[in-house]
C-alpha cells in the first residue's frame, strides 16, 4: 500500500500497547492489585457473615387501602385520590393510598387545617429502589423550600410512647408567594422511623439483613386555595399522626421482630436439613 506524496505515513501500534504500557506503570499495579484484594475480601467476608446485598420481599400484613377509617376517632373520611398509571409508574409501587381526611372532632379549629390529605406508599423487593421525596416533586412543580425542620412527635404503641422523627417543610409557590404550603412526612423502614431518604437507604442496604421494605408517610393540609399556616398545620397533623402511625403499625406495617424472627427460625433449620 502506497502513502500520498506530502503525506507521513501513521504509525501502527499494537492493539495491547496500551494495555502493556499500563501494566509497566507500578502505581497501576498496585492499584489493581488493591481492587482485587477488596472484591476477594468482601466476598470472603459475604460469605463468612452470610451477608445479603439482593434483599426478599416483605408483605404488608394488609394492603394500604384496606386501613379501617373508622379507627381513626374524630375524622370522618372525605375522598380519595386516585394516580393516574403514567404517574404511578414513575413512582415505582402500586401499593399506596392517597386519602382526604376532615377533622370534624370537638376540638377541631374549623379551618383550612382540618382538611388533611394522608398519602402513604409501600417498597419492597425492589433492588435499589431510591425513596422518593417531597422536596423533588414540589420543586418540579414549581415550589421553593423556605424552611426544613425535624420534628419528634411522640406516638403511643402499645403502651410504650415513641418519639418519632418527621421532616416539616415549608414552600412557596414561586408563581405566586402568597401561597405557603405545609409538609410533614416520615418513612418507616425494617422497623425504624427515619425522616431522611439517605438514612432509610442506609437501614435497608444493611447486609446483615435478608429482608427489606420501606413505606413513606406524608400529610398534607388544605383544600384547594385554603391553606393553614405551618403553625396550624403541624399542630393538626400532630393530632392525625398520634390515631394514624399506631394503626400502620398494628395493621399494615409488617412486624419486624416477627420477620427478624422468622429469620433466625429458618436459618437454624438450614443446617438439620443438609
Amino acid at each position: 500500500m502506497t502513502t500520498p506524496a506530502g503525506s507521513a505515513a501513521k504509525p501502527v501500534h499494537p492493539p495491547n500497547r496500551s494495555l502493556t504500557s499500563a501494566f509497566r506503570n507500578g502505581w497501576f499495579v498496585a492499584c489493581l492489585g488493591l481492587l482485587l484484594t477488596f472484591a476477594a475480601t468482601f466476598q470472603l467476608m459475604a460469605y463468612a457473615f452470610a451477608w445479603q446485598t439482593r434483599k426478599l420481599p416483605v408483605p404488608l400484613r394488609k394492603p394500604l387501602d384496606g386501613l379501617d377509617q373508622t379507627k381513626l376517632f374524630g375524622y370522618k373520611f372525605h375522598h380519595n385520590y386516585m394516580i393516574k398509571p403514567e404517574v404511578l409508574e414513575k413512582l415505582g409501587t402500586k401499593e399506596y393510598i392517597q386519602w382526604v381526611f376532615q377533622d370534624v372532632s370537638p376540638t377541631a379549629s374549623k379551618g383550612p387545617e382540618d382538611f388533611i390529605s394522608l398519602f402513604v406508599t409501600y417498597y419492597t423487593g425492589q433492588p435499589d429502589q431510591v425513596p422518593h421525596v417531597p422536596e423533588e416533586c414540589y420543586s418540579g412543580g414549581g415550589y421553593e423550600i423556605q424552611r426544613e425542620d425535624i420534628l419528634e412527635i411522640p406516638v403511643t404503641h402499645q403502651g410504650k410512647m415513641t418519639k418519632v422523627p418527621f421532616k416539616i417543610l415549608t414552600m412557596d409557590a414561586r408563581s405566586d408567594l402568597r401561597e405557603k404550603r405545609t409538609v410533614i412526612y416520615t418513612f418507616h423502614a425494617n422497623g425504624q422511623f427515619c425522616a431522611d431518604r439517605n438514612a432509610v437507604r442506609t437501614v435497608v442496604a444493611d447486609p446483615a439483613e435478608k429482608y427489606a421494605y420501606f413505606s413513606k408517610l406524608e400529610l398534607t393540609f388544605g383544600v384547594n386555595d385554603a391553606l393553614p399556616t405551618r403553625e396550624a398545620a403541624i399542630e393538626s397533623g400532630r393530632r392525625f399522626i398520634q390515631q394514624v402511625v399506631p394503626l400502620l403499625l398494628d395493621e399494615h406495617w409488617p412486624d419486624w421482630q416477627q420477620v427478624k424472627q422468622a429469620q433466625q427460625a429458618a436459618s437454624a433449620k438450614t443446617p438439620a436439613n443438609n
